[in-house]
């Protein structure tokens, strides 16, 4: 019996289901099932029984659990205290965010890092769970929490303000909706597991159990729906201010929340965390209007004064010369 093969016990009994540990070892379902099924054979016992509601762990399995789960954190402690004794500025640091902050504020920002440091690769991973940073499931964590537990670095870097949207033509058809008025028009919500976000806690008191036409956990999806008319939505501003077909909807008291950004202390000195997590925490400085939604919004290329786009200025002037002649 190897670790590798007690690695494949505590992805069954954290996942409760082939696939769901199949996903967190990056290996195909069948591999996990047929490694449980050698263990067993291995060990003389049952480790677990299935149910029509997943895998659950025998008597015997759940004995062995805090062992093998000993044996994974003294692992785990070995391979960051390796990392953090590297001293190259280069390989891999895995980042994780939420899908829209990671997507839409810190991929298109990442060429000043990569110029600086090319050795270094950036893995960022988008995830609607929090990923565990002990576990070495990432070495930096971008969160709108601040995480608790043990063993963690947590610094404040930022703040991201929400604001609510609508498509232009929505807004010029069915007027800018107010404080007053909110509830009376079509809302665009989210789809949270668990507990919901307080950003859209604040949203649905505005609305007040108004009409949702959609909800959805992906802010992409909340976005499209936005776009196309069929009702509001609260985005964050850095999605939303720079979206030309949004016009923002001022309304009181507009939710936001703080950025953290999260490593292990075994791995806070490594040059090359060190180097993105310098990196998240510089564009984070540089770009705080943006994320609070205080920076200026793009003019939008037309509007009722005509066409303001820098194309237009050239036909203008020789419309002038013609004119003259």
């Amino acid at each position: 019996m190897s670790w590798d093969d007690l690695r494949y016990l505590l992805a069954l009994s954290r996942a409760g289901s082939l696939a769901g540990a199949g996903r967190a070892l990056g290996v195909d379902h069948t591999t996990v099932g047929r490694r449980v099924e050698a263990l067993e054979e291995a060990l003389g016992v049952r480790l677990f029984v299935r149910s029509p509601s997943g895998y659950a762990l025998t008597n015997d399995g759940l004995g062995l659990i805090p062992d093998v789960a000993r044996v994974e954190e003294a692992i785990l402690a070995i391979e960051r205290g390796s990392l953090g004794r590297d001293q190259r500025l280069t390989g891999t640091v895995r980042v994780t965010a939420a899908e829209a902050f990671g997507s839409r504020f810190i991929a298109p920002r990442l060429g000043a890092l990569h110029a600086a440091h090319p050795g270094i690769s950036v893995e960022l991973v988008t995830a609607i769970r929090a990923l565990d940073l002990s576990r070495r499931e990432a070495d930096i964590a971008v969160r709108f929490f601040r995480s608790t537990e043990g063993g963690l670095v947590v610094r404040k870097a930022g703040v991201v303000g929400w604001a609510v949207y609508g498509a232009r033509a929505y807004v010029e058809r069915r007027g800018a909706p107010t404080a007053a008025d909110l509830p009376a028009h079509a809302r665009i919500g989210i789809e949270a597991p668990g507990a919901m976000p307080p950003e859209h806690v604040w949203f649905e008191r505005m609305a007040a159990g108004g009409p949702c036409v959609l909800r959805s956990n992906s802010t992409a999806c909340m976005l499209g729906a936005a776009r196309a008319g069929i009702g509001v939505a609260l985005l964050p501003c850095f999605i939303g201010d720079h979206e030309p077909d949004l016009a923002r909807i001022s309304l009181p008291d507009e939710p936001r929340r703080a950025v953290w950004l999260t490593v292990h202390r075994d791995l806070q000195h490594a040059p090359r965390v060190r180097a993105v997590l310098e990196a998240l925490a510089r564009m984070l400085t540089e770009e705080r209007a943006v994320l609070c939604g205080d920076a200026p919004p793009p003019q939008p290329a037309s509007g009722p004064g005509g066409d303001r786009s820098p194309r237009a200025a050239p036909r203008k002037a020789r419309r002038n010369k013609e004119t003259k002649r």
